[in-house]
């Protein structure tokens, strides 16, 4: 099937299986969508950069030394009860102090003046900035300058975007790596290492660092090398979607820059309601990973806040928030590794609504959707793609973990139950599970009766050694379990999911809040026929 093909596929085409009578027979109008602010505005969020950037505490703290922000993040509000989300009123940064080979982290208040700062060990992820500091390093060195200035090479983001990046901050120079593409028969495939400390350049005898690999063979979509988005962006909306005037849907969307976790969660819902009943607290991607047949390259944990651009038609409603007139189209559609615009986008037809995002790490592309039926499914989508590099070549697997923190109705009485041959089967224990197929999974409402099934996509796979599991039945812990904490992009077997810990002794109830992890298991490989680029669960409702 044609990429364009299966986004009309996955994009317009919705079962009704689930649905209450009076959603099925609704009227032909459209949907329309009602887009508000929610969080932080763009203001209070850069005023909080300069405020991190430029402390005279920090400034007290580290004296004369060269130092320069690379990372911000907007915080969750620890003041959120269960069952409602508050917007964000706390920051994090993360700076680099060059002269000394250390690392801060500041936290504070939006709006406030308590800014904390204390030294940390955790190498913070180089952002766009720092990267184009590197690369202007590269140009002043004697060997490879020339080239990359005569445009004879042309810089891009590798992966992983440190070298030694899982050694704790001082244990070696921090070492941000550029891929040096070449344009001329005359230079070669390379990725360096950068010494920001000392702004040298590293050469590796394998002409890539460990993990990585860089050769004359590359494979993936020619790398556009256009500008991102940075972490910590504002752009968190209240979205409602009607039709024929009643709200169907309500939610709260988070772009990926301003996604929670700690790597991020790419296209981020909260507080989820259908026809002014709750589905979801929350539904997001935490865990984003990546294994190699052979160890070829990686594996890596990928990152799901650097927003990259794709063909979005249509008007801005907010920054960073878009209305479409046409569907979007992504590196999935077109083949292409550009486009206008970078954010949250929307488009909505007579029956669906789709939320699309596209992000990048490294060399990686990866396409987040969310498609909402106005018979209340929900369909989370995700896509994988990739752009020039020798490591597209070697067969690999991605792996993406879904965490849904169902509130059918309402937090409590919620009970799982796995279907299998049409019989439920009450889930009495924590557990992680593999995918047979036919099996389904249903959460419901022990009280009110209302359900929603978790049907798995034809083409999720099921999990291998390194991908541990498909699902994980779990209870919700209040303000903890959100993600692993694994904070690296190359640390060997860590980078694989860490929840299994989270499966403990307790018992799931007919009286339980719970959260299921749901994984889907793409298998990449250039060579094959065809590659199934989208995938993910459906979440249908029963008896609403």
């Amino acid at each position: 099937m044609e990429r364009t093909a299966r986004w009309i596929v996955v994009g317009f085409l919705l079962a009704m299986g689930g649905a209450s009578a009076a959603a099925a027979a609704g009227s032909a109008a459209p949907l329309t969508v009602r887009v508000a602010p929610w969080g932080p505005s763009a203001e209070m969020v850069e005023a909080a950069r300069r405020k991190v950037a430029s402390s005279p505490l920090i400034r007290r703290l580290i004296g004369k030394a060269e130092v320069y922000l690379v990372s911000f993040e907007i915080l969750d509000n620890p003041s959120a009860k269960e069952g409602k989300s508050l917007p964000p009123n706390r920051y994090r940064g993360a700076l680099v102090d060059s002269t000394h080979n250390r690392a801060f982290l500041a936290e504070g208040t939006f709006g406030a003046n308590d800014l904390r700062v204390w030294e940390t060990d955790v190498q913070p992820e180089p952002d766009e900035r720092e990267f184009e500091r590197a690369v202007a390093i590269v140009g002043e060195d004697p060997k490879l300058g020339p080239a990359l200035r005569n445009g004879q090479l042309v810089p891009y983001r590798p992966m992983p975007p440190l070298a030694g990046g899982d050694l704790p901050v001082g244990a070696i120079n921090r070492t941000v790596t550029v891929g040096l593409s070449p344009l001329s028969p005359e230079a070669s495939h390379e990725i360096v290492g950068v010494d920001m400390i000392r702004r040298a350049v590293v050469r590796y005898p394998e002409r890539a660092p460990e993990t990585s690999r860089a050769n004359g063979t590359t494979c993936g979509v020619p790398n556009a090398g256009q500008a991102t988005t940075a972490r910590g962006t504002a752009g968190q909306v209240s979205i409602s979607i009607l039709k024929g005037g009643e709200t169907i849907w309500s939610f709260l969307a988070i772009r990926p820059a301003a996604s929670s976790g700690t790597r991020a969660s790419g296209l981020e819902l909260r507080d989820v309601f259908y026809r002014g009943k709750k589905v979801l607290a929350r539904a997001h991607a935490p865990i984003l990973n990546v294994h190699y047949d052979g160890d070829a390259c990686g594996p890596y944990r990928d990152w799901q806040w650097q927003e990259g651009n794709f063909v979005a038609r249509g008007r801005d409603v907010l920054s960073g928030v878009r209305a479409l007139t046409a569907p979007p189209e992504t590196i999935l559609d077109n083949d292409a590794d550009n486009g206008s615009f970078r954010g949250l986008a929307y488009y909505a037809n007579e029956d669906t609504v789709t939320l699309a995002s596209e992000m990048e790490a490294g060399w990686y592309r990866y396409i987040s959707y969310w498609i909402f039926g106005d018979n209340g499914t929900i369909k989370p989508r995700f896509g994988f793609d990739g752009v020039s590099d020798s490591c597209i070549c070697a067969i690999h697997h991605h792996n993406v973990y879904w965490r849904f923190d169902f509130d059918v109705v309402t937090p409590q009485n919620n009970q799982i139950s796995l279907v299998s041959g049409g019989t439920p089967q009450v889930q009495t224990a924590e557990a992680r599970q593999l995918r047979s197929p036919g099996q389904t999974w249903l959460v419901r409402n022990t009280v009110s009766g209302e359900a929603y099934s978790i049907v798995p996509g034809l083409h999720d796979g099921t999990a291998d050694s390194y991908a541990k599991g498909d699902l994980w039945l779990l209870l919700f812990k209040t303000g903890a379990e959100l993600d692993d904490g694994v904070n690296c992009t190359s640390c060997g077997s860590t980078t694989s999911i860490q929840i299994d810990n989270f499966v403990g002794p307790e018992a799931l109830t007919s009286a339980s809040n719970v959260v299921v992890w749901y994984g889907a298991h793409f298998d990449h490989d250039v060579d094959a026929e065809e590659n199934h680029d989208l995938l993910g669960p459906d979440l249908v409702p029963i008896g609403w």
